[in-house]
This record gives C-alpha cells, sequence and structure tokens, in this order.
C-alpha cells in the first residue's frame, strides 16, 4: 500500500477542487462552517470509494487509525498549514527556513541549524498555492502574493512571522519565526539570564515613570521577546495602542493583563494599488485614541519617525516602547536621526538630535550570539540613558554593559532621572554610593 502521506495527497486531490467549484458556484459564497462541512462530506465520499476498491482488488479496507490520519492530512492541507504544521508545532523550534518546497530548515534551541528530510510541497508550484492560501485566510485583510506583489509579510493564528519572496529569486523563499503569542515578563529574563535583576529593577521603574524605551538589535536577536517582557510591567488600567508592519505583539489578546489595548497593523495596497495605509499614517490615528502607552513594532521608514518623536517628545504618549534594528544603541539613535533627515520633513541633524533627546529615555541593546554548538542565547548586552544633546549630537552614558568580564555596571544614572525613578520605586543607592567613591 502507498504511504499514507500519499494516499492523503490522492484524497485532498479529489477533495479540493470539487470543494472550490462548490464555493465558486454558491451565491454570496459559502460560510466558514459550510465549507468546512463539506469537505468533510466530500472526504467521506472519498473513503467510501477507495475502501470499495481496496476491497475489489482484494486489499484490506483504511482501517480507524488510517482514516483519522487520512482525514487530518487533507484537512491541514485545506485548512492549515499543511505539511509546515509539524515543523510549526515542534516546541523546540524557532525559525523555519524554505529554499523551496524540498529545501527546508529548521533552527531549534537544542539542535542549532539542521536540514528536514521532507519535503513541505510536492513541488514549487503547490508550495506557492499553499501560502497564497494562508496570505487570504491568516490574515485580519487579504495580502497577495504573486508576480506584481511578490514579498509576502504574514502574522499566522499563533503569532509566528511569516516572509514569503517569489519572481526575484530563483525558487519561492519562505521564512518563519515562531513567536507563539509569547507571555513574557521580565523576570522570565531574569531567569533565562538575558538580564541581571539590576537591570529587571530599573526597566521595571522606566515603564512605570512612563519612560520611553527603543530596543535595539539585529534581526532574530529577540526585540520583540523584549518588548513583550516590558510590556507586562504596562499596568491593566492602561490604554495601549500598538502599531505594527505586521502583527507579532498580540497584547490585545491577553485581554487579562491588558483588557483596553488596540492593536493597529499597516495595509498593503490592493490589486489597482490603492488602499495602502504605512505604519507611519497610523500614528496620527493612534494619537487621537489617547494611548497611556505607544508601541511601535519596529521603526523602518523615514516616514515614521518624525511623528513617533513628535508624540513621545510632547507627552501625548509618554512611555512609549519601540524597537529598531541596529548593532548597537549608539548606531540606533544614528539611525533615528538619518531616517529623520530622510523624512518628509527632512529634519535637520541638530533639530533631530533635541527632538531625540525630548522623546526617548533609555536604548537598550539585546544581541543573540551563535556558540560552537549552533545555539543563540540571548542577552541584554547594553543599556544606555539619553542624557542631552551637545554639538548637535543626542548625549549617553552608558549604564550597564557586557564585556570579557561579563555583565558591568559602569555608570550612574543621572541625578534628575534617579529622582525621578525613585518615585517607581527604584532604589540604586548602595551602587550609586560605591560608584561615587569610585570615581572620586
Amino acid at each position: 500500500m502507498p504511504l499514507i502521506r500519499d494516499i492523503g495527497r490522492t484524497a485532498y486531490e479529489y477533495v479540493d477542487p470539487r470543494l472550490r467549484a462548490e464555493q465558486r458556484a454558491a451565491e454570496g459564497g459559502l460560510s466558514e462552517k459550510k465549507v468546512q462541512e463539506r469537505a468533510g462530506q466530500l472526504l467521506d465520499e472519498w473513503l467510501a470509494a477507495e475502501n470499495l476498491r481496496q476491497v475489489a482488488a482484494g486489499r484490506h479496507p483504511f482501517n480507524r487509525e488510517e482514516e483519522r490520519q487520512i482525514r487530518a492530512i487533507v484537512l491541514r492541507r485545506l485548512f492549515g498549514l499543511g505539511d509546515l504544521e509539524p515543523l510549526l508545532a515542534d516546541p523546540d523550534v524557532e525559525n523555519v527556513y524554505l529554499n523551496g518546497f524540498d529545501s527546508v530548515w529548521v533552527e531549534s534551541r537544542s539542535k542549532g541549524m539542521q536540514r528536514v528530510a521532507s519535503p513541505v510541497a510536492e513541488s514549487d508550484e503547490e508550495l506557492i498555492t499553499l501560502i497564497q492560501r494562508l496570505a487570504a485566510r491568516e490574515s485580519i485583510q487579504e495580502r497577495r502574493w504573486d508576480t506584481a506583489q511578490p514579498i509576502l509579510d504574514l502574522t499566522l493564528r499563533d503569532g509566528s512571522r511569516l516572509h514569503a519572496v517569489r519572481e526575484v529569486v530563483r525558487r519561492p523563499t519562505v521564512t518563519i519565526r515562531l513567536h507563539r503569542l509569547l507571555k513574557l515578563t521580565l523576570d522570565d529574563l531574569v531567569r533565562t539570564q538575558v538580564i541581571d535583576p539590576r537591570g529587571a529593577e530599573l526597566l521595571r521603574a522606566a515603564i512605570a515613570g512612563r519612560q520611553t524605551v527603543v530596543i535595539s538589535g539585529a534581526t532574530g536577536a529577540g526585540k520583540t521577546t523584549t518588548a513583550l517582557a516590558l510590556a507586562s510591567c504596562i499596568p491593566p488600567e492602561v490604554r495601549i495602542v500598538t502599531v505594527e508592519d505586521t502583527f507579532e505583539l498580540h497584547l490585545d489578546r491577553d485581554v487579562d493583563a491588558h483588557p483596553n489595548c488596540v492593536a493597529m497593523q499597516a495595509r498593503q495596497a490592493n490589486v489597482e494599488g490603492r488602499g495602502r495605509i504605512p505604519a507611519g499614517e497610523l500614528f496620527e490615528a493612534a494619537l487621537r485614541m489617547a494611548p497611556g502607552v505607544l508601541i511601535v513594532g519596529e521603526v523602518r521608514r523615514p516616514e515614521e519617525v518624525e511623528p513617533m518623536l513628535d508624540a513621545t517628545g510632547a507627552g501625548d504618549a509618554a512611555g512609549s516602547i519601540s524597537t529598531i534594528h541596529a548593532r548597537n544603541p549608539m548606531q540606533a539613535l544614528s539611525r533615528f536621526q538619518s531616517l529623520a533627515l530622510r523624512g518628509p520633513g527632512r529634519t535637520p541633524m541638530e533639530a533631530s538630535a533635541h527632538m531625540i533627546a525630548d522623546a526617548i529615555d533609555f536604548v537598550i541593546q539585546i544581541t543573540a550570539r551563535r556558540d560552537r554548538q549552533g545555539h543563540r542565547p540571548r542577552l541584554i548586552s547594553s543599556i544606555i540613558e539619553v542624557t542631552g544633546v551637545r554639538d548637535g549630537s543626542v548625549t549617553r552614558s552608558e549604564l550597564m554593559r557586557v564585556g570579557p568580564e561579563g555583565r558591568e555596571w559602569v555608570n550612574p544614572l543621572s541625578d534628575r532621572r534617579r529622582d525621578l525613578l525613585a518615585g517607581c520605586g527604584y532604589d540604586d543607592s548602595a551602587w550609586y554610593g560605591r560608584a561615587q567613591e569610585r570615581y572620586a
């Protein structure tokens, strides 16, 4: 008998075209519940006919377990993630990379990067169809992935982020970063040694004191994870508005911790090239919602920087959290300046330096370095305080860094910031006294 996987594919090839034809023929379409019911009925038809064929050929019909597996394969292809589903269900897997349908790689916590033997589709064309279905089904608005729109960003229902590219690569390429709707706290980061207790105490007070924190790091370093941990410090009575290109934070889904949260996602243009709403245009709408805290998924484009800095600097959304792609905190601040210079207002460097100093209080660097075993332990490698402007540049003080000797606290907070955070329960007097003696 052929492999169950091949039998499941045959059953899928029977059900799928018939289901699609019925959907097209139905006036007004079919409801999701009706489509699923009809898929089950078509599966029953196929299984009954196939069992008769098996008996006529002198073979045993499918047993109960085989029928269950065949149903699972077909329904996974129709309404789930196809053969990607087992990979995404593995709690050890952090990232999935597809360089075509049969070049499948996973990055896991315990084993690092490894190639998977089984393909996730029968061909590149089938992989494209799978991703197009996900784009039509998983997002709050349909996202295209075709020759005219060859780049796709999509959030899956479990919180994972999918990025897909075609046309400009030799084969369809898909990257999936598994976020799994994480619920994290700063205590979790302490337990996993991402940060030490003193750093967690400082950041907890910073959020309580409505300080604006920027999280800097490379792709996959853990910026979103760190943002989630910081957001856990926001009291449930505080109104939160999040602005993202593609949903990753999902704070609005945690109704116990964040019952008053609105999540906003940028919109792509439609087939006619109309209707695009970039993240930068969402800031005005976000501010009209009177957020207590504004969280920006990632600052990427020039048109996003000025409205964000205006909002936080003027106090309209004090205590904001945002992320930016940079190798270190100093480069993060420089990126804010260069993006502002390229933005619609062409903000000069000196003016942008004052905007940044007014708007941003702390920059923390999250780093993931691959060790010899292929693992990527994450840690907060630097925390800086933004202190002002001098000669057209943003001044800062590095509070903590990770050097050859490990994590070390090198400078005290400014007096102004110490006094402000003291009102939120932060007390560094013991360390501050030792620092004073050190620099005497």
